[in-house]
C-alpha cells in the first residue's frame, strides 16, 4: 500500500519525508515508482524529488535514451539541515520578542497610554541608542560626557559613526568640565552641535543621557554595577522636556576651550 505523507522528519515538509523514506525503503526508483509507493501524483512526486534534490538528499541519474533514475543519498544531511532550521527559528524567536516592547508601545499609544520600554546590559544600552537613529528630526540630548566615556566608550563611538553616516542631526548639552572640553575639542565636527552649561558649585556626574526626538523620550543610566535603559513614547512627555531644553540651551555656551567660564563665553556668545 503506498505510505500516506502524514509524518514528517524536520526539517522536511510531511511530501518530502514521505519520499525520502520511500527510496531509503525500497531503493532507486523512477518518478512514477515513487508517486505509486507515496501515493502522490506523478508531477507532484517529480518537484518533490527535485525538492531533495536540491537538499543533497536525492541524487538524479539520467542514462542516456533511459527515465532517470533517483537515488538517496546519507541522511547524514538531515542534521545539518535540522541545526540550520533550528538556527532559523531561534532567530525568529529573537526577532519576534525583540518586536513585542515596540508593538506593546505602539498598542498603548493607540488606546492613549504612554508606551514604556526598559532594557538593561550593554546590549539594552545599545538598543536604546539604536532606536534614536530613527529619528526623524533632530535629537536634543542631555548627557553625562565622562559617564560614556567610562562606562559605554566603543557603543558609543559605533553610535556616533552611524549617526552620523545616517545624517541625523543632535543638539547637546553637557555639564561644564574640563573633561568635557577636552572630549569636545577632538569631537568630530558636522551634524553634532554641543553647549556647556555651568553648575553652581563643583560640577557634578549624574552618570545619565537623555534624548528627545519625535514623540520619544529615552533614557540612559550608566554605572559600574548596572546600566539601565528607558524609551518612553509620549508626545506631551517629550515636548515638554524639548522646552526645558531650549531654555538652557539659550543659558549655555559654546565650549571654545579647556580655559574661561561658560558663563564668561555664554555671553560673549550672545
Amino acid at each position: 500500500m503506498p505510505r500516506t505523507p502524514t509524518d514528517a522528519f524536520p526539517p522536511l515538509t510531511a511530501e518530502q519525508s514521505a519520499v525520502y523514506e520511500a527510496l531509503l525503503a525500497r531503493g532507486p526508483g523512477r518518478a512514477r515508482d515513487i508517486a505509486a509507493r507515496t501515493g502522490l501524483a506523478r508531477t507532484h512526486a517529480y518537484k518533490i524529488l527535485g525538492e531533495l534534490q536540491a537538499l543533497h538528499l536525492v541524487k538524479k541519474e539520467e542514462p542516456q535514451g533511459k527515465v532517470a533514475i533517483f537515488h538517496p543519498l546519507s541522511p547524514v544531511r538531515l542534521a545539518a539541515l535540522a541545526e540550520k532550521a533550528r538556527a532559523q527559528e531561534e532567530a525568529r524567536y529573537r526577532a519576534a520578542m525583540a518586536a513585542l516592547p515596540r508593538l506593546f508601545s505602539a498598542y498603548n499609544l493607540l488606546r492613549g497610554k504612554p508606551g514604556v520600554r526598559f532594557y538593561e546590559g550593554k546590549e539594552g544600552a545599545r538598543e536604546v541608542l539604536e532606536h534614536s537613529l530613527s529619528a526623524r528630526e533632530t535629537i536634543y540630548s542631555f548627557a553625562d560626557l565622562e559617564a560614556i566615556e567610562t562606562h559605554i566608550p566603543a557603543l558609543n563611538r559605533e553610535y556616533v559613526r552611524r549617526r552620523e553616516r545616517r545624517g541625523v542631526k543632535k543638539r547637546g548639552i553637557v555639564p561644564d568640565s574640563a573633561f568635557a572640553r577636552r572630549f569636545l575639542a577632538n569631537y568630530p565636527e558636522g551634524i553634532t552641535e554641543t553647549r556647556v552649561i555651568k553648575w553652581r558649585g563643583a560640577p557634578e556626574a549624574f552618570n545619565t543621557v537623555m534624548q528627545m526626538y519625535d514623540a520619544t523620550t529615552s533614557y540612559l543610566t550608566l554605572g559600574a554595577a548596572q546600566l539601565i535603559g528607558i524609551i518612553i513614547e509620549d508626545p506631551s512627555l517629550t515636548r515638554m522636556h524639548r522646552a526645558l531644553f531650549e531654555v538652557m540651551w539659550e543659558q549655555a555656551a559654546v565650549p571654545l576651550s579647556e580655559g574661561g567660564t561658560a558663563a564668561q563665553e555664554g555671553a560673549a556668545a550672545r
